[in-house]
């Protein structure tokens, strides 16, 4: 359920391309206190505004203790502008909670907007609009700001308008860097009668856009994954191995997969976290820096001293991985469908056991037609990202 507070709306200033609001304590305390007792949701509908860039509205702090009073570990604020939509979990806010909170949605303009439209160009792509900038700030009692930059393991959604037509499987959001180039986000579609919007999760704030293009590998073409590879690697989330080579049928590496979850997740800027101790991994790695944001994230473990980078990544250890990673997007998710028996079945790792029904149950990981799972062969390039499609699936950061 529920709870409008738009009522409690008031604009404080509009000047220089800005329009500012803040909620008016009063009104807004009142529409909490007569709205549905289990409300989880609060919605904040900014008006409409001529000849501005930047919307921004601040939510008093007692305000905001009301609203996680009420809905608990569940409380999430909805702020909808002409621009895109921001949800926020309270819980995204850790030791910021109870202080008033400043959103600002801004369009990008100027050399930010040029670059990523050269960007764009450069790479064969087409952007859906200009990108807009998402930005929270903590105030505290002296009027002090503080932006809030990163959310921890909290994904946050925030929406873009795509347009009243979206090819969902050649198009996606992107967070836009400052020198304009393109990183991937997990990006869901959703269509209502003012058309399509691109639901991005990430926990981080940043600039994004919508971007569309559709990539093709020659030795794809006819083979039984081509509509899944095209629609991942026009995503930006997998890679050929050449600009025209994907190689579908060459076995998977746990540095090649490890990357290739980090991107799909939205974690490939993260910068904070420690180096691993795998005697097997250099800092001069391309992977390196992959590999410990999955191991800090604990999507992924090693052998001990050693993580095996190139070892070909086996079907029961993508299971675990998919199995890790849906718990990190959403620590309450459950699989709810049925699980099967394989004639393979005693050849399931027991560390693997909970992992693989798990990747059953939830539609990820598939038998052959021979009626085995084949646990322990290695993954393909073409099966791992088909599995990755599915699992991404399975938590709605991809359609």
């Amino acid at each position: 359920m529920s709870t409008d507070i738009s009522a409690a709306v008031k604009p404080t200033s509009h000047t220089a391309g800005t329009a500012k609001f803040t909620l008016d304590s009063s009104k807004a305390l009142e529409s909490i206190q007569k709205g549905d007792a289990s409300s989880k949701t609060f919605i904040v509908m900014v008006p409409e505004t001529d000849e501005v860039s930047t919307l921004s509205v601040s939510i008093p702090d007692d305000v905001m203790q009301a609203i996680g009073k009420q809905g608990g570990d569940a409380a999430s604020i909805i702020i909808a502008t002409q621009y895109g939509d921001y949800r926020l979990p309270l819980k995204a806010l850790e030791g910021n909670k109870g202080q008033a909170i400043e959103f600002s949605i801004s369009q990008v303009t100027g050399s930010g907007m040029e670059k990523a439209k050269d960007n764009a160009v450069k790479n064969g792509l087409t952007l859906l609009g200009g990108p807009v900038d998402f930005k929270i700030e903590s105030v505290d009692a002296s009027d002090n700001k503080h932006e809030i930059e990163s959310f921890g393991n909290v994904y946050v959604a925030r929406s873009l308008h795509a347009g009243m037509t979206v090819d969902d499987a050649h198009t996606a959001a992107v967070k836009v860097n400052e020198d304009g180039s393109f990183m991937p986000v997990p990006t869901y579609f959703t269509k209502d009668e003012s058309g399509y919007a691109a639901v991005i999760q990430r926990p981080g704030n940043s600039s994004y856009a919508v971007i569309s293009g559709k990539k093709d590998f020659a030795d794809t073409q006819g083979f039984w994954a081509e509509a899944s590879i095209s629609k991942m690697a026009s995503h930006l989330l997998v890679n050929g191995m050449t600009d025209t080579s994907f190689e579908p049928q060459s076995l998977m590496t746990r540095a090649q997969f490890t990357s290739l979850m980090v991107r799909a997740l939205g974690l490939s800027d993260r910068t904070s976290e420690a180096s691993t101790s795998f005697t097997d991994v250099s800092a001069n790695d391309w992977f390196a820096k992959d590999v410990n944001i999955a191991v800090s994230a604990g999507l992924i473990e090693g052998y001990g001293d050693q993580f095996g980078p190139q070892d070909s990544i086996t079907r029961e250890q993508l299971a675990a991985i998919f199995t890790r990673a849906m718990k990190f997007v959403d620590p309450a998710i459950t699989t709810s469908g049925k699980s099967k028996v394989f004639a393979d079945a005693d050849s399931i790792s027991s560390w693997a056991a909970s992992s693989v029904n798990s990747a059953v149950q939830a539609g990820i990981l598939e038998g052959d037609d021979q009626g085995n799972l084949r646990p322990g062969d290695a993954a393909t390039r073409a099966e791992a990202t088909v599995m990755l499609e599915r699992m991404l699936q399975a938590v709605k950061f991809i359609n």
